[in-house]
């Protein structure tokens, strides 16, 4: 029993070598579940990982256990999974599920993940040792990491293609192409302008740039290849609603290469009712040419849809509210799959895969029973008798 969640593996440790005394359950192509339960007290305590396929019927496998902390951030393939280690040691590393290995790929930047393009895993470095440089580094083998950059960047939002948009502590905009590892200053925010949101077009001839300005929104759209500055819209509405305890900020997209997309708000301008909408702009002209409500006013902005994005299908599995009970359940199923009382429901007592084609929840009266739902099988598989969380969902290997 437990709410939507979509959270990434915390993991503790990891074992430099797993010592196999009995054949360990293969680790298939197909889509995978994480959880971690935690044994014993104190300094004794220990957070102990397991893996398994979300199709099938083998059991769950322990892969490592640890009481440092860690964070699972992609499946690089069928039996390779990155890790951020946030203990000892303090890095990036690829743990190999099949022979119970891991390698440092990159040390003191456990936080420096950006994105694994190939054989590469992008990534800034080390922070704390004046390291922040946009490195790429090969993970299937040990090798040298690749410096992409001159400059040092505070993050990089955003990779399409041959191209990354990284920004730097002053508001630099910077777009690096990785094939030619260089890097040049694009655009520079004037003072008092912040929370920068990036987009590019779908062909990387243009960059809206998202931020605020005294409480309002402003988008520009730059040349890439010139700087050039092709549009700015100043004074957008971006209010959230009055409960929100976010800082609103424009997001911005592409209809398509001609058409510039920012999610504005329509409506009481005190926040306490109106909606959210995202409106088109025609980049020539500057034009609104369409503006579509997606929901009321709320918590925070959505960033517009990619372009030629695949619509979901309906999910196997959701997460309702039913009276004073949260609810699990599964389409064209009558009978709710698992429910609990929302005054004492917890953090992952139900949890929905991203693309909810499967599910897990806390049975029991202690919720000490993880069972696990497909869209193959509604009858739950038990994955765990002891208090299980941070769920984490790995999609098939490619």
């Amino acid at each position: 029993m437990r709410e939507l969640s979509h959270r990434p593996l915390v993991l503790a440790g990891l074992l430099c070598c797993a010592a196999a005394q009995t054949p360990a359950p293969a680790i298939a192509d197909g889509p995978l579940v994480c959880f971690t339960v935690g044994r014993g007290e104190g300094k004794d305590r220990e957070n102990v990982h397991f893996v398994a396929n979300v199709d099938g019927a083998a059991a769950p496998r322990e892969f490592f256990r640890s009481g440092d902390s860690a964070r699972v951030l992609q499946r690089l393939d069928r039996d390779h999974l990155l890790v951020a280690s946030f203990g000892l040691p303090y890095a990036l590393l690829v743990v190999d599920l099949g022979a119970g290995t891991r390698r440092e790929l990159a040390a003191g930047a456990p936080y420096g993940f950006v994105a694994v393009r190939g054989d590469d895993v992008l990534h800034l470095g080390d922070l704390l040792a004046q390291d922040d440089y946009f490195y790429a580094a090969p993970w299937r083998a040990p090798g040298e990491r690749r410096r992409l950059a001159d400059a040092r960047f505070k993050r990089v939002p955003l990779v399409q293609g041959n191209l990354a948009v990284a920004v730097t502590k002053d508001n630099e905009v910077w777009i690096v192409s990785l094939a030619r590892a260089q890097g040049r200053r694009l655009w520079t925010a004037p003072p008092g302008v912040t929370d920068l949101r990036l987009s590019l077009s779908p062909a990387g001839q243009r960059l809206a740039i998202g931020c605020v300005d005294n409480g309002r929104g402003r988008l520009c759209v730059a040349d890439t290849s010139t700087g050039e500055l092709v549009r700015t819209v100043a004074d957008l509405p971006i209010q959230v609603s009055s409960v929100s305890s976010s800082t609103p900020v424009l997001e911005v997209g592409w209809r398509d290469d001609s058409h510039v997309v920012c999610s504005e708000t329509r409506g009481d301008v005190q926040g306490l009712r109106g909606s959210f909408v995202f409106v088109t702009r025609d980049l020539a002209t500057g034009d609104v040419t369409d503006e579509t409500v997606y929901g009321d006013l709320g918590l925070c902005h959505e960033a517009p849809p990619v372009p030629g994005a695949v619509q979901k299908s309906r999910p196997r599995f959701a997460v309702a509210v039913e009276g004073g009970r949260a609810v699990l359940r599964a389409r064209d199923e009558p009978e709710p799959l698992a429910s609990i009382e929302r005054d004492i429901q917890q953090y992952e007592d139900l949890c929905v895969s991203r693309d909810g084609s499967a599910a897990t929840a806390r049975l029991g009266d202690d919720r000490r029973r993880l069972v696990l739902f497909t869209a193959a099988n509604t009858a739950p598989r038990e994955l765990a008798k002891e208090w299980a969380y941070d769920i984490t969902w790995l999609p098939a290997a490619k």
